[in-house]
């Protein structure tokens, strides 16, 4: 299934998104939205004003571009946040 931007997302909080995995097709709106905020911010600033700053200028891309994310399916990052965890682990077929 091709789809023009995947990003994993959070169950707890709608249009919350993972910024450690972003697939996208070249010169989607709601990454050059999300591009074009930060280059701004950087040109004013030079130091990082918030933790989460990336994630609130892609939230606001997506609202700006609502019927774009609207086409983005769903799936949470809690599976990945979980493999991530276990990764030292030796293999097993129950977890």
């Amino acid at each position: 299934m091709h789809t023009p931007l995947f990003v994993f997302q959070e169950n707890i909080f709608a249009s919350a998104s993972s910024n450690w995995f972003i697939v996208s097709d070249s010169h989607n709106p709601i990454i050059m939205l999300t591009r074009d905020l930060m280059f701004r911010y950087w040109k004013d600033y030079d130091y990082l004003m918030h933790y989460f700053l990336f994630h609130m200028f892609f939230k606001m891309a997506t609202e700006a571009f609502a019927d774009e994310w609207s086409k983005v399916p769903v799936f949470s990052n809690q599976l990945p946040h979980q493999m991530q965890f276990r990764m030292y682990e030796d293999y097993s077929d129950e977890k």
